[in-house]
């Protein structure tokens, strides 16, 4: 997981603060499908302003949202 978003942050200098990371992986035991999504959800719905960090509030806002799409 923070392999995967510290790519984020390289690319956009947008960062995910250590708890938003560690709430991730709880949330999704690492599997690559829901932490891509989560982080869709943060980066590109809930906090797309680049100088605003993703927290762990902001990943368990997007849980909620990926719960209530029902995506399968």
């Amino acid at each position: 997981v923070h392999n995967l978003y510290e790519q984020h942050t390289t690319a956009t200098g947008q960062v995910f603060t250590p708890e938003a990371v560690q709430q991730a992986y709880y949330l999704t035991d690492g599997q690559p499908w829901l932490v891509n999504a989560l982080a869709r959800q943060a980066t590109q719905v809930l906090v797309q302003d680049m100088n605003q960090p993703i927290t762990a509030e902001v990943i368990n806002q997007a849980k909620e949202i990926l719960i209530q799409r029902q995506d399968t």
